[in-house]
């Protein structure tokens, strides 16, 4: 077995600089991420930033990551996943946070939703900030709304 790097030099910044440097097509464009996860994005695959409540279906595998200042007790964050366009009617809560005391609270949700499937946000109060990271590089969810 060789060993790595070839020109011998073992140092941390020798290592990085070569891991980078295969990250990135030859053109400086950079391929899926070091983690093989796209970057985040708040953006559905017509331009359009994530709204809660509207159903979307992902183009790969992936991950949402939701977040809302919710300021009422009892009002809550979900994420829902399932195999129609009706997520939150016809698919399955994953998870749900909800605020428990009179103090405002930033709660949040994460799901991983697989290839195919829709997803859906939802909140009782507040506007959620909603994220995508698609498995490789990133391909916007379709909004079915």
């Amino acid at each position: 077995m060789a060993t790595w790097p070839a020109n011998g030099n073992t140092d941390w910044n020798t290592k990085m600089l070569a891991y980078l440097a295969v990250s990135f097509n030859t053109d400086g464009t950079p391929k899926a991420s070091v983690f093989g996860y796209s970057a985040y994005t708040n953006l559905d695959s017509e331009g359009n930033a994530f709204l809660k409540a509207h159903a979307y279906k992902a183009a790969t595998d992936g991950f949402v990551s939701a977040f809302v200042s919710l300021t009422t007790v009892a009002h809550a964050i979900v994420g829902y996943v399932g195999a129609t366009d009706d997520p939150a009617g016809a698919g399955t809560k994953i998870q749900q946070q909800t605020m428990e005391t009179s103090v405002d609270s930033i709660k949040g949700v994460g799901i991983w939703v697989a290839k195919d499937e829709y997803f859906e946000i939802t909140a009782t109060s507040g506007v959620p900030t909603i994220l995508w990271k698609s498995k490789g590089t990133l391909d916007e969810p379709v909004d079915q709304d």
